[in-house]
């Protein structure tokens, strides 16, 4: 994994330990009305923000034994929030939570692992997480996702044990893990046939608990009648829900969520037209490791919107975002290269973005391989290979793949009386 997605995920960890989304409450012993009262305190000071006033009482329920105390303060240690940052201290604490049963506390043993601690160690980082997960920790399956689905921690890119964990948080009702599945069924990434209705569905359930990337999706399919009624309101409203929860979520918003905002700035939904904003918040979320933002940003460079045209600049954007694994960027590299715009014209290197975007689900790229292969473009002409791929990208549902099946298909008279 490239240092930039290591980002995008300690960034998400970061904000579930700090805001304490991560840590479920356990039930004090009898007799320990005090320290539970102690730790109460300690907590209503932490959601008011008042670090200060938090570390005492929190640090008197930890050291009587609290679990949820002692992962707190571990946090506390790690971030520095009103402490000096001590790294041994935190894995002490996260420690000590963890052998009280604490799946989210090993979790945070291998977010300090493999994220915070200056010389990392990715397989033990994954070695706690893969454990934490397996122990239940929905904040750890999300983190597994990540790793399979970049190919991070060491492990191999496998979009399938992706997905598996990504239906195992769904299963426990993480809205992200929903999401997850979600964007499985509307993208397929070669795992699963792309299916809008289903990812409607599982959009749904995110959104209804506020997951902002959920409620944005879901509003781009009411947008478009992909898999579910076209409702422009209903889009509409899931749009400012959306823009909403981003804004609520403040300097913890993860790159996809800035990535959205910048969409929302360059299109003026939500808020008003602004594409120099827009500009400046795709470079955020690039900066932050976000996958989808380079391609979205190249593409402004591409058409001109609202910065000058620079094909290599787009060229280059297309470029950071197929290596990251974006279909879309591999699709329009291929492009790029079987037009020779913005760089030399290479129908190797074209043909073989296409072949790694339709390995991803992409039917555009499966429609541009047909055409490279019914042009002749690099090979010799093969139209029966151009004819499987066109009804290929066609059952994926390319329209244009479509359209050239039907006119195929018309018998030389049709054809002439349609003229």
């Amino acid at each position: 994994m490239k240092k930039s997605l290591k980002r995008w995920i300690a960034l998400a960890l970061a904000a579930a330990l700090c805001l304490g989304l991560g840590a479920p409450a356990l039930a004090a012993e009898d007799g320990e009305d005090a320290v539970r009262a102690l730790y109460d305190q300690a907590m209503e000071a932490w959601d008011a923000g008042d670090m200060d006033a938090a570390l005492g009482p929190m640090t008197e329920a930890a050291e009587a034994g609290l679990t949820e105390a002692q992962f707190y303060l571990g946090c506390m240690y790690m971030q520095g929030l009103s402490v000096e940052v001590d790294l041994d201290r935190a894995l002490e604490l996260f420690q000590q939570a963890a052998d009280q049963g604490l799946a989210d506390a090993l979790y945070a043993i291998g977010y300090v692992y493999g994220e915070v601690m200056e010389e990392k160690d990715y397989d033990l980082a994954l070695e706690y997480i893969s454990e934490a997960a397996e122990q239940g920790s929905v904040d750890a399956m999300i983190a597994m996702v990540a790793s399979y689905f970049y190919g991070g921690y060491g492990v191999e890119q496998d979009f399938a044990k992706a997905l598996e964990w990504g239906e195992k948080a769904a299963e426990q009702g993480s809205p992200d893990g929903q999401e997850v599945v979600g964007e499985f069924y509307e993208e397929g990434y070669g795992v699963v046939d792309a299916d809008c209705a289903k990812a409607a569905e599982w959009y749904e359930k995110a959104a209804a608990q506020g997951q902002p990337e959920a409620a944005y999706r879901l509003g781009v399919l009411c947008d478009h009648g992909l898999g579910v009624e076209q409702d422009p309101a209903r889009a509409d409203q899931l749009y400012e829900q959306a823009y909403m929860s981003i804004l609520a979520q403040g300097s913890y918003a993860n790159s996809t969520c800035i990535k959205i905002l910048a969409t929302f700035y360059q299109y003026g939904c939500c808020v008003e037209k602004d594409l120099d904003k827009a500009v400046e918040l795709y470079n955020t979320s690039i900066e932050m490791g976000n996958t989808r933002a380079p391609a979205m940003l190249a593409a402004m460079y591409f058409n001109g919107d609202g910065v000058e045209k620079d094909d290599e600049k787009a060229f280059e954007l297309f470029t950071a975002g197929a290596e990251l694994g974006d279909p879309y960027a591999m699709t329009m590299l291929g492009y790029m290269y079987v037009t020779g715009t913005g760089t030399e014209l290479d129908y190797d290197l074209a043909r073989q973005w296409y072949e790694q975007a339709a390995a991803l689900g992409s039917a555009n790229a499966v429609a541009n391989l047909a055409e490279m292969y019914e042009a002749g473009e690099g090979m010799d002409p093969d139209p029966d290979k151009a004819m499987e791929l066109y009804a290929q990208a066609a059952a994926m549902g390319d329209e244009t793949a479509r359209a050239v099946l039907e006119s195929r298909a018309q018998t030389p008279d049709t054809a002439e009386a349609g003229r």
